[in-house]
């Protein structure tokens, strides 16, 4: 074997990390100095018979560089994986000290005992497909995503059923303080055997089990900002947190005795979101594009209050793909758009298969941009979800196809140029204005608990149209929301205000938005290969995602495949560092994920050098943190 041969050789076994410079590739660490023994025979060789003398000496140079290179990684990637749990934890602490500063009252540990009480009592009340306990303290949003799911179990003959719950210690994982309203997002993890029960035997269904029994969800409750923690029950107990009266259980916002409307955050935390935790990620209404512009003309304006509307929208948008009746729509969308459905609806009735994407679940969803103009201000809102096909049988039993289909859908809501927000409205924008009574839709003009007519809520926003990914008009809602968002301030970096080193910035994406734009690149040629697919399950497990979603990535038709898009090639490596970065939060990637990404990079045109930048990146952002965390 030549010199040159020799020096590749030996180069390669001591790195074996190829572009990622070999994190958790195996071999060892190759920490010590090169003995000072050697270091002089090797000198003395190289004085007197240079010819072997040098180039020997050379590969030893390299592969000592080499090894003292990868012994660095390797000790990066230790403190990295020791430091874990404390940067949670700080992470934990700040959040919770940003919410302390405005409310000293404020106590993490009774809060997250009261979220644990919703929690429970939200499992039963899911569970007995009977609501009215939670109805207090959930919005709107919330409510019709419970109701029409049920709804649609009751129609299929079945609820769900849970044992064994077992929750662990709930975590605050994010504050926002907002114009309007301040959210704390709390992180959620249990245990449990959920299958499903058959409403007319109330026995298990053979085979219904969940295949796993480990979740994990974040949920977000909001209150106004300049509310105070009050040391007494509140909506969670079912108790008024204005003159703590017991709340009736029946369809008012109100409270009977001082007619106050509760789900108004004025006085307490409302449930306004669930999120899966693959899917969640921090916002900052500021960075919702358009949006600093338009607070301005509305002050009462929120992104919370919007999104609440478009799931109201969604869930009801989607009753009518089951039920096709259009009814579920009025007071949520406009005439126009009510229309166009009805016309829709009345062509799918002149085939001779009726099918529908039902068993929906939401993953996320976010204010994409607020478009001013005349005659309407619109209102664009991203909806992460997926479902299953379904087609009736003769008896008109929905049949469900196996594998889930992704979707990201815009919604575009509208109301009046220059209208304003109404503020005391908040997350009860689907109820009667007079009586508080909550508003199923229909085509009954007036309310039908106490007779007077209807008006649209929450400051007149009604959808107008519904946008899927890949069309021209998505396109082009894209490029109006970030012609709006330019030059508007990013959301803000934290600050470890002890160790002075900035946190590791927000990602662009969710943790499963990023693995959903990852796969789609390495399913660009048609083909998985075993090893690689056993290497992305392997990545979705350790980033959270659940097997569900990861099924309907690999198997869905790439034409189907709903995925973020990067704008350019500066974003797709912005992209691809935040997913380095998540895969390294144990402290090192095995060498089949590093595989995996590769094989990303390259069908996004991005050179193996950026990649390994990419890489380092990550690598060196964490290890900064880390040691931060670690100095305490």
């Amino acid at each position: 074997m030549g010199v040159l041969p020799l020096c590749v050789a030996l180069a390669s076994q001591a790195g074996g990390g190829g572009a990622f410079g070999g994190g958790g590739g195996g071999g060892g660490d190759s920490d010590g100095g090169l003995p000072i023994e050697l270091l002089f025979w090797l000198v003395r060789l190289a004085i007197e018979y240079p010819a072997v003398g040098v180039p020997l000496l050379i590969v030893v140079v390299v592969v000592f560089a080499i090894g003292t290179r990868r012994g660095w990684w390797k000790h990066q990637e230790r403190v990295i994986a020791r430091a874990r749990p404390v940067r949670e934890e700080r992470a934990h602490a700040r959040a919770t000290d940003a919410l302390r500063r405005s409310d000293p009252a404020f106590e993490p540990a009774a809060f997250l005992a009261r979220i644990e009480t919703a929690f429970r009592k939200a499992q039963d009340a899911w569970c007995a497909q009977e609501l009215e306990p939670i109805r207090a303290f959930v919005s709107d949003g919330v409510f019709e995503r419970f109701s029409l799911q049920i709804a649609e179990q009751r129609e299929a003959g079945w609820r769900q059923g849970m044992h064994s719950l077992v929750v662990a210690p709930l975590a605050v994982q994010h504050v926002e303080l907002g114009r309007q309203f301040e959210t704390v997002t709390v992180r959620i993890r249990f245990e449990a055997d959920i299958h499903r029960v058959d409403l007319v035997r109330g026995e298990r269904i053979a085979g219904s089990e969940l295949p796993r029994s480990e979740f994990e969800e974040c949920w977000s409750f909001v209150r106004r900002r300049g509310a105070r923690t009050r040391n007494a029950a509140g909506l969670i107990e079912g108790q008024c947190p204005n003159c703590s009266a017991p709340l009736g259980v029946n369809q008012s916002a109100k409270c009977a005795s001082c007619a106050a409307l509760v789900r108004s955050g004025e006085f307490d935390w409302v449930l306004a979101e669930i999120t899966q935790a693959s899917e969640w990620r921090a916002e900052d209404e500021r960075a919702a594009p358009g949006f600093e512009a338009y607070a301005q003309r509305d002050p009462a304006l929120s992104v919370q209050l919007i999104e609440d509307r478009a799931s109201v929208a969604f869930w009801r948008w989607s009753d009518v793909a089951r039920t096709r009746r259009v009814e579920a729509l009025v007071r949520v969308a406009t005439d126009e758009f009510c229309e166009r459905e009805t016309a829709r609806l009345a062509e799918l009735q002149r085939g001779s298969m009726r099918s529908y994407v039902g068993d929906r679940a939401v993953g996320s969803v976010r204010t994409r941009g607020l478009l001013s103009g005349a005659p309407f201000d619109r209102a664009v809102v991203e909806i992460v979800w997926d479902g299953r096909f379904a087609k009736l049988d003769a008896d008109g039993k929905p049949r469900f196809d196996a594998h889930r289909s992704l979707r990201r859908t815009l919604f575009v809501f509208r109301r009046a140029a220059g209208a304003k927000t109404e503020a005391n409205a908040a997350f009860s924008s689907a109820i009667c204005a007079n009586c508080g009574a909550h508003d199923a839709g229909g085509v009954d003009p007036r309310c039908p608990y106490c007779g007077v007519p209807r008006q649209s809520g929450a400051g007149g926003w009604l959808l107008a149209d519904v946008v899927e990914q890949g069309s021209s008009a998505h396109f082009e809602l894209v490029r109006e929301c970030d012609a709006a968002g330019r030059g508007a301030p990013r959301a803000p970096v934290a600050t470890d205000s002890q160790a002075g080193v900035p946190a590791a910035p927000r990602p662009t994406l969710s943790r499963a938005s990023l693995l959903a734009w990852a796969v789609a690149g390495a399913r660009a040629d048609g083909e998985v290969h075993p090893k690689e697919r056993a290497a992305i399950e392997a990545l979705a497990q350790r980033l959270g995602d659940s097997p569900e979603h990861l099924e309907a990535l690999l198997n869905a038709p790439l034409e189907q495949l709903a995925t973020p898009r990067p704008a350019n090639k500066d974003e797709a490596v912005e992209w691809l560092v935040a997913l380095c970065e998540l895969a390294l939060a144990d402290g090192s990637v095995p060498r089949s994920e590093q595989d995996f990404l590769r094989r990303v990079a390259t069908s996004f045109a991005i050179e193996q050098r950026e990649l390994a930048a990419a890489y380092d990146t990550a690598r060196n952002r964490l290890y900064r943190e880390s040691k931060a965390a670690l100095r305490g």
